[in-house]
């Protein structure tokens, strides 16, 4: 009868061997000879004919006490709850405590199994009490032996194996078999790989085929003239002419597809280019690429203006036709018929609406492109005519001056607002980024006057070099100051032989708190009074002390260097602290403050007895407690002072945070 336990012992030790080494077939031939040549003394461990996976570590007392219980429990719970399911129960009416006796008993009297659970559950059950009679020997040194019992009654004959619940915390149970999941991510992964070794050599077979066909790039040199471009204005027109042609504006070749007036307002758009050309010296490339933006423009508000032309018509004149059909439909007519006259006479009349759009399609698309391309052009021009130190012209005035004066119709006063606009706009390169800078030098090119040939409008200014004048006298200078801020110089990178800007110490993360950038001159012209005092000529005088139509000629004579200066044009600075978000949100905070202090002081209503021994702090009546929330207020004001004075600019530091306007 002791047979048994002997043959566990010797099992123990052949699974801690086995989770040592890689000796599966030991084990597995010890588990036969103690099932085929040792008799149990119970029958229902006869039947369970599977292996122990189970081993127990090395523990205290206390520890295999707790594991050997809680394992235990874990095989009645189970049990239990596999009953309440709706399984065939074979002790019904039977608590947790009393189903070992129940189905040991069953198994005394030889009553056999009635499903596979049944067989796992008495042979679980059975190796529960063995592990009780190991614990119940008297000797100290079974207790490792009835733990390992207990262990493997709920890990190998309940969970086949899945589970060794040998752990002392939560989980408590090692998971030893993989489930279906685990499969699933393995076979995931290697579809992964097996896309990505694809995707891969199929990338590397493509390289190496366009390798073997690659031609040699010849060194790009920025210095040697461009080919083929225009060398007169009358060579630039004639191009610019054909761009018109070609495009949907003008037929696309075909004169019978072009729309009315298209070859008119062709030669003027391409004549103004030219001239514009001439007199700013603005780039070949950029006029041309220009021109073909305000074609792309001019179409896009064409197809708009002949859209609500059409939609208007619908509007104002269905209700007539639908009444004129109505009172013509003869007696007896039927309906069907009335609707396809209805449909007929709609149909003429959007056909008769389009024809009509069509007249002065394109005068009336450069009037909503006007509108809608110059509106913040409109409304810069107009807070700085509201300031008298600018001396800027009125509206009336600026038509009879400068390139407007030359221009007839208001069409025309139009098309060339649009144009200086999109070639300056064109030239600025990363000045861009300062849409009101923009405005300033369309403004200042509008109201230029006295130029006749290239170069008049830069004299005494030098040679642009390679460079056409606009570019390298009014781009460049103020170009330079922005790189100077961020950049120490150009470099090649040695991966793609290309420029490559090196960035100043300190400035790969984030820009200091002090160093302008583009918001900060952007913001000095969207300010008319700080634009007027800030903007210097190289002798020290201000640009806006000479006459409006003169001060685009004494633009390259600006120091742009101390215009832009960063002390001098930093508003805000961006400061990586606290002080920042508190500078934002300071009145969220003191809401926040004054409520949580109030309901503290609501919540401690109790008065103080005056000892001669105790203190409050806080005052020991409720009227002295609820005075201390009004302290909040000049703490509030003298940390948003100095919250104030860390994100604000060195340009309005001296201005603001020491006048009321902080408040």
């Amino acid at each position: 009868g002791r047979a048994r336990p002997a043959c566990h012992s010797r099992m123990a030790s052949e699974a801690g061997a086995r989770s040592r080494s890689l000796a599966g077939g030991q084990l597995l031939l010890t588990s036969v000879v103690c099932l085929v040549l040792l008799p149990g003394p119970a029958n229902g461990l006869a039947e369970w004919h599977g292996e122990f996976f189970c081993d127990v570590p090395d523990m205290t007392n206390q520890e295999l006490e707790f594991v050997r219980t809680k394992n235990c429990d874990q095989v009645r719970n189970a049990i239990m709850a596999f009953r309440v399911r709706g399984a065939e129960d074979p002790c019904p009416g039977v608590d947790r405590i009393q189903i070992f006796d129940c189905m040991r008993n069953k198994t005394k009297d030889g009553d056999p199994p009635t499903s596979d659970w049944d067989v796992r559950a008495r042979a679980a059950l059975q190796l529960c009490d063995q592990s009780w009679t190991a614990l119940t020997d008297g000797s100290t040194g079974d207790l490792k032996q009835a733990t390992y019992y207990a262990v493997n009654a709920w890990g190998s004959i309940l969970m086949n194996g899945h589970d060794c619940c040998t752990l002392l915390k939560a989980p408590y149970c090692i998971t030893r078999k993989p489930g279906i999941f685990d499969y699933a991510l393995i076979l995931l992964f290697i579809m992964f790989a097996l896309l990505f070794l694809f995707v891969f050599a199929r990338s590397c077979t493509q390289w190496l085929q366009q390798l073997g066909k690659q031609v040699p790039e010849e060194p790009w040199n920025p210095r040697l003239p461009i080919q083929g471009l225009p060398q007169s204005a009358v060579d630039l027109e004639r191009k610019l002419l054909t761009i018109w042609d070609n495009s949907c504006l003008g037929g696309k070749g075909d004169a019978s597809r072009a729309l009315p007036q298209s070859r008119e307002w062709g030669k003027a758009a391409a004549s103004l280019f030219a001239t514009l050309k001439l007199y700013y010296d603005f780039q070949a490339d950029n006029v041309c690429n220009q021109f073909e933006h305000l074609i792309s423009l001019w179409r896009s508000h064409a197809a708009m203006v002949t859209d609500r032309e059409i939609q208007d018509a619908m509007e104002n004149r269905w209700r007539w036709v639908s009444n004129s059909n109505a009172s013509n439909m003869s007696v007896g007519e039927d309906a069907s018929e009335s609707g396809s006259r209805m449909d007929a006479s709609l149909s003429k009349t959007l056909q008769r609406a389009a024809a009509d759009a069509e007249r002065n399609l394109l005068e009336d698309a450069i009037g909503d492109l006007h509108r809608d391309l110059l509106e913040g052009l409109h409304h810069w021009r107009s807070r700085l005519s509201e300031c008298d130190d600018a001396q800027v012209p009125s509206r009336r005035e600026r038509q009879r001056k400068g390139l407007l004066a030359q221009a007839e119709s208001d069409s025309a006063k139009q098309l060339v607002e649009i144009s200086i606009y999109l070639l300056v706009w064109g030239e600025a390169g990363n000045i861009r980024f300062m849409p009101e800078l923009i405005y300033f030098l369309t403004e200042m090119a509008l109201a230029a006057e006295g130029h006749l040939m290239r170069g008049q409008l830069y004299e005494g200014s030098g040679g642009g070099g390679k460079s056409n004048l606009f570019l390298s006298k009014i781009i460049r200078p103020i170009y330079n100051v922005v790189f100077e801020e961020w950049y120490v110089k150009v470099d090649i990178d040695p991966k793609s032989s290309r420029d490559k800007k090196v960035l100043k110490d300190k400035f790969h993360r984030f820009l200091p708190a002090d160093t302008a950038n583009y918001d900060d001159w952007d913001e000095l012209f969207c300010s008319p009074p700080r634009m007027i005092e800030r903007i210097l000529l190289d002798d020290g005088t201000r640009l806006f002390d000479i006459p409006h139509e003169q001060r685009f000629a004494a633009l390259h004579r600006v120091h742009w260097r101390k215009t832009l200066a960063a002390h001098k044009t930093k508003t805000h600075r961006e400061v990586h602290s606290l002080w920042g978000v508190f500078a934002s949100i300071h009145r969220v905070i003191l809401l926040h403050l004054v409520l949580f202090l109030s309901l503290v002081l609501v919540a401690a209503d109790e008065e103080v007895p005056a000892l001669s021994t105790s203190a409050s702090m806080l005052g020991r009546s409720r009227a002295v407690r609820f005075a201390i929330v009004g302290l909040l207020v000049p703490l509030h004001g003298f940390t948003l002072y100095y919250a104030r004075w860390e994100v604000t600019g060195a340009a309005l530091r001296l201005r603001n945070c020491g006048a009321r306007e902080i408040w």
